[in-house]
């Protein structure tokens, strides 16, 4: 019975804030502009893509070629649903250094 109520609970979630209603948090500011919009950084019901973490920071592959190169994910060091005013970089430092 309590499996049934979490999938109903789920699906009514899923009715009423879509995916969205799955995320593990806030977006930070600089990736507010997307907020909503998963499908800019997330495979469909999956993980974060590389590919489209690049389309959008090419600036920094162009200035950093071998940025990234020590973590098989993006994610694995960027964790972008951590709030609005989350350090990502500080973060990322002390994730890239275990």
């Amino acid at each position: 019975m309590s499996v049934i109520a979490s999938l109903a609970f789920s699906l009514g979630a899923y009715l009423v804030e879509g995916e969205a209603a799955f995320q593990s948090g806030r977006l930070l500011l600089g990736h507010s502009s997307v907020d909503n919009q998963c499908g800019k950084c997330h495979t469909p019901w999956g993980s974060v893509s590389n590919d489209k973490c690049a389309a959008c920071h090419l600036d920094l592959f162009a200035r950093e070629p071998n940025h990234g190169k020590e973590k098989p994910l993006c994610a694995n060091c960027h964790l972008d649903h951590r709030g609005r005013h989350f350090d990502i970089k500080t973060a990322a430092k002390k994730l890239k250094a275990l």
